[in-house]
């Protein structure tokens, strides 16, 4: 399989403040009760046509049908996507990560008015769970790759 190099929107700087702390949740909960969409990142979105190959393994292993949601790049140091539910668009999603270091890069989610943090292990795993959650991630220290999918009804 190649992967060939796609044009990329947003912009990434390393000095941005991380937006993925239970304080922020909090902050946002208060002034906007919910927010489907986090306009907080600070990361590279890319759109592959390759990473739609992977589309016909998740109905062979999985029985789903999914739509790629992007390719999404999180450099060293300081690169997230802030809190938001994804309750626009309900369903579940799945995530196939690549991070190169331990404990540097994580899945951020509320459940039951807890927050849990999943760390990234390195090498190849995928996060799964259903939108409607307040969720965030946070790399600092390590390169992150994420390819999202979403399952289709």
């Amino acid at each position: 399989m190649s992967w060939e190099h796609t044009p990329c929107d947003g912009s990434y700087s390393p000095t941005m403040e991380m937006k993925t702390s239970a304080k922020h949740l909090e902050e946002l909960r208060t002034e906007y009760g919910d927010i489907p969409r986090s306009n907080q990142k600070n990361r590279i979105k890319c759109f592959t046509d390759q990473a739609n190959t992977l589309i016909p393994l998740f109905e062979k292993h999985l029985g789903v049908k999914v739509q790629c949601q992007g390719v999404f790049i999180y450099p060293h140091t300081n690169s997230f996507v802030g809190w938001h539910t994804d309750s626009d668009r309900p369903g579940k999603r799945y995530y196939i990560i690549w991070c190169a270091d331990s404990c540097k890069s994580y899945f951020r989610y509320e459940h039951n008015d807890i927050i849990h943090t999943k760390y990234d292990e390195p090498g190849w795993s995928m996060n799964t769970f259903d939108s409607g959650h307040w969720h965030c991630v946070g790399n600092d220290g390590t390169m992150r790759i994420s390819i999202g999918y979403k399952e289709l009804s």
